[in-house]
């Protein structure tokens, strides 16, 4: 069985051989302690990181993350249903214990799946002898936007390749397929040099932007290889107004490559739509009852810029007439900061104007003064 002196018998040991000498910006005693609850929680987790062998920052950073979210909920009412839930490997499970465990840190003390009217929801908190009902919940890419994701990628390689030298920006009116690919790979090829730096439309599949690259921006060596990031920009926002393109309702990646002292650079993009929003908002609105002041906390990590995206999507959905029962939507999203060796979550709260029951405003407040703890 895992133990915590299986990475290390001091916590200097565990920075010296595990982070390879980078040590988190978390207080020592913390990050000891969070070893020590998956110690005491869940061995098998640990089994299943030594087994893999891996180390370094990347590797830890999660397992501390997981510990510390261990340690301050291990405590509460409902704990243990969330710890049988995560060792099953359901992600919602997961998601569930970040939220109340980031509850905890601003002072409050969550019940975890509390009945209501014969119904279950996530979490419970009180705040100001007030109740307000949780439900929290982790959407997944559809296997529809998986394909698409695979599509998008497969493109904006052949676009690379086919191209050296050039960036190349494509915006899908829909979500793309293999026809679709084919016909902006032919499209590329008859641009003219008349056609370079403006706005071309593909009737009924894309708009497409094509820049030559004839100075470089900086030396090959400090681009690497082949990547695929985060969308950063949209070179399509100053025609906006005249194309009427969706600006926040966008996912995408971007793209480069360096060879042969030539960086090629892609940018790929497709809409959302606000009917997966609706279709979220409507499928967890059932848990929750008008009476009762109520929020929704979704998890976005897995969805390509999940905040900047959901967050239109989901202010669209806040109507007079329809999901009056949600008081507020709070978006959070995880990842890995290489500068500081931990995970480091962003929040952001979006009150529903329309509710039948606001929520505190003090809960709200000190939620989104978690986007400025340091840990």
């Amino acid at each position: 069985m895992g133990k915590r002196s299986d990475f290390g018998f001091s916590w200097s040991e565990v920075v010296a051989n595990w982070y390879l000498g980078k040590s988190p910006l978390i207080p020592d005693d913390i990050s000891w302690e969070a070893l020590g609850a998956l110690e005491r929680l869940w061995t098998e987790y640990i089994d299943k990181i030594l087994s893999k062998g891996h180390k370094g920052l990347a590797v830890m950073a999660p397992v501390i993350d997981l510990g510390i979210a261990l340690k301050a909920c291990e405590n509460l009412v409902g704990f243990d249903k969330v710890l049988e839930r995560m060792k099953q490997g359901e992600q919602a499970a997961f998601s569930e214990l970040f939220f109340t465990a980031e509850l905890v840190k601003i002072g409050y003390v969550p019940v975890l799946g509390p009945l209501l009217h014969g119904k279950r929801l996530d979490a419970l908190v009180c705040v100001q002898d007030k109740q307000v009902y949780i439900e929290i919940i982790t959407p997944e890419l559809s296997d529809g936007m998986k394909q698409a994701y695979a599509g998008m990628h497969d493109l904006a390689d052949r676009l690379r390749e086919q191209n050296p030298g050039t960036n190349i920006d494509v915006y899908f009116l829909a979500e793309p397929t293999s026809d679709g690919l084919d016909t902006i790979l032919n499209f590329v090829k008859e641009i003219t040099d008349s056609q370079y730096n403006t706005t071309l439309e593909i009737p009924g599949v894309a708009f497409l932007r094509y820049v030559p690259c004839r100075l470089q921006e900086s030396p090959v060596k400090q681009e690497p290889s082949d990547s695929h990031l985060p969308i950063q920009s949209s070179t399509f926002e100053p025609v906006s107004n005249t194309l009427g393109l969706p600006i926040l309702t966008v996912i995408g990646m971007a793209g480069r490559t360096g060879k042969a002292g030539v960086i090629s650079r892609t940018n790929i993009r497709i809409p959302l739509t606000d009917e997966r929003a609706e279709r979220l908002m409507v499928g967890e609105a059932h848990h929750f009852s008008h009476q009762e002041r109520n929020l929704l906390a979704i998890d976005v990590s897995r969805i390509p810029r999940g905040i900047r995206c959901w967050s239109a999507l989901i202010q669209r959905r806040f109507q007079p007439n329809r999901n009056r029962r949600v008081g507020a939507v709070v978006l959070f999203v995880g990842h890995t900061q290489t500068e500081s060796a931990i995970v480091k979550r962003r929040w952001s709260v979006l009150q529903n104007p329309y509710a039948y029951r606001p929520l505190p405003e003090s809960l709200l407040n000190a939620i989104m003064r978690l986007n400025d703890s340091s840990v």
